[in-house]
């Protein structure tokens, strides 16, 4: 094999790829990529069995080939190659990699046991604009649970519902529901996906992302672009959120998110103990956030608000708060109750399609 590549398009490619490599592999051939060129580029593949990842770099190939290289050399080498063209080049059982002022060899290592990515890409069950699935992911994937006895929370929930598709999210004590608009998804839909490999979409830069399932392994394939993600499903079954949405509420109030977030900060300075909590006091045209500490001492932060209903106060972890708030674009906000023990709703305002439970602490 030989071909010759752009190092800045090289470098960006196997750092992408390198997401799906694991620190603690206990098997060699999973630290290392597969590197296939054929045509006008190079496939870069690497998994770590739970997640999959195959992009591609052009280049001009002058000699095609399949070899699998150690993944972090690699991409230590190529990410501090100067600017310009990097040649890749096969000599007997080592790559050699050279530019115009530098030559380095790694050895690589037999390709045939390297496990195959997909069998099959599988059914198309949603085709979304990619900006537009990063927003929505966005509002969920941080209420999700990680490394908990029950893995079904470690996941988000995509569930077909007439013409949206309904992503939830909970580790227990927050949940978040939002919408996807598509009418011609796959009806009956409903899986939860990991966490861990949807928060790799980010890397992503396409205009649309097209998802599809394989029934036949439970795995799911992201295709956007030259980048394709693949994963397996978690199986199990998913809480029964519909209870726990609030279905009516005795307070409701709208106000600033900007003005509520920095409230927020500055009632968490002075709740950083574990039993402590931020408070908020509905109030006719305000809403009142403090937090006291016994160690330190405490704070009050008045934003001006607009109530309907009856005036109310409630608790939160300060850290479910700061969370949501760091992870919703919007310029208002409202937050619905009916007691200082019942879950709070927010929401987003001219947005029905968007809703956050936060289980309250008990003053």
């Amino acid at each position: 094999m030989n071909a010759t590549f752009l190092t800045e398009n090289l470098n960006k490619k196997l750092s992408f790829a390198l997401k799906a490599i694991s620190p603690r592999s206990q098997l060699p051939i999973l630290s290392c990529f597969l590197l296939r060129l054929k045509e006008n580029s190079m496939e870069i593949l690497a998994t770590d069995l739970e997640i999959g990842i195959q992009t591609k770099v052009n280049g001009n190939i002058l000699k095609e080939g399949e070899i699998t290289v150690p993944a972090r050399p690699l991409v230590d080498l190529v990410s501090n190659l100067p600017t310009g063209e990097v040649e890749f080049n096969l000599i007997g059982n080592n790559l050699e990699i050279k530019t115009s002022k530098t030559k380095s060899v790694i050895q690589t290592q037999p390709h045939d046991d390297f496990p195959s990515l997909f069998e099959e890409k599988g059914e198309s069950i949603l085709n979304i604009n990619l900006n537009l699935f990063k927003d929505k992911l966005s509002r969920v994937l941080f209420s999700t649970a990680s490394e908990t006895a029950r893995p079904i929370l470690e996941g988000v929930l995509f569930e077909k519902k007439e013409d949206f598709i309904d992503l939830v999210s909970t580790d227990g004590y927050r949940l978040s529901f939002e919408k996807i608009e598509q009418a011609g998804s796959k009806d009956g839909l409903k899986i939860v996906v990991p966490t861990k490999l949807l928060r790799e979409i980010n890397s992503l830069e396409a205009t649309d992302i097209e998802i599809f399932l394989s029934n036949s392994n439970n795995q799911l394939l992201f295709s956007s672009g030259d980048d394709i993600i693949v994963g397996r499903i978690i199986e199990g079954e998913f809480p029964a959120y519909e209870k726990i949405i609030p279905k009516e509420s005795t307070s409701r109030i709208t106000f600033s998110k900007a003005d509520f977030q920095k409230a927020v900060k500055n009632a968490s300075v002075f709740a950083r103990e574990t039993s402590s909590a931020i408070k908020l006091e509905l109030l006719k045209n305000s809403i009142k956030i403090s937090s006291k500490t016994a160690s330190l001492g405490e704070t009050n932060f008045e934003i001006e608000a607009v109530l309907t209903g009856e005036e109310n106060e409630i608790a939160f972890n300060p850290r479910f708060l700061s969370e949501f708030l760091a992870n919703i674009s919007t310029d208002e906000l409202i937050f619905e109750m009916t007691g200082p023990l019942n879950a709070g709703m927010f929401k987003i305002k001219d947005d029905p399609q968007f809703i956050h439970i936060i289980m309250p602490i008990r003053m």
